[in-house]
C-alpha cells in the first residue's frame, strides 16, 4: 500500500520560493536570455539595451534556464511573433 505524503515528502516537490517586485513594473516588453542578449517583443528581434520604461523578464526552458529553447517556448505560448528565430 502506498505511504501518504508527509509534510516532509511534500517539501521535497515544493517549487522554489517566487521572488514578486514590491512595484508592478508594467507589462513585459523584452526576455532576456542568461547569456545576455536581449528580445524585443514588439520588434520580433534581438536588441542592443533595454529601452527606458521597458521591463524585461525570463524565458525559462524546461531546465530552469533562460534559453533560446525558453524564449521560443514562451513566445509560442503568448501568441508573440518569433521574427528572427522562425
Amino acid at each position: 500500500m502506498p505511504q501518504a505524503m508527509t509534510y516532509d515528502t511534500f517539501e521535497m516537490f515544493s517549487m522554489p520560493e517566487l521572488v514578486v517586485p514590491d512595484e508592478f513594473a508594467g507589462p513585459v516588453t523584452h526576455y532576456k536570455l542568461d547569456d545576455g542578449r536581449l528580445w524585443s517583443i514588439a520588434e520580433a528581434k534581438f536588441v542592443s539595451a533595454l529601452p527606458e520604461g521597458g521591463v524585461a523578464s525570463v524565458c525559462p526552458d524546461s531546465q530552469g534556464h533562460s534559453s533560446l529553447d525558453g524564449l521560443r517556448g514562451c513566445l509560442g505560448f503568448y501568441g508573440h511573433a518569433k521574427g528572427e528565430l522562425a
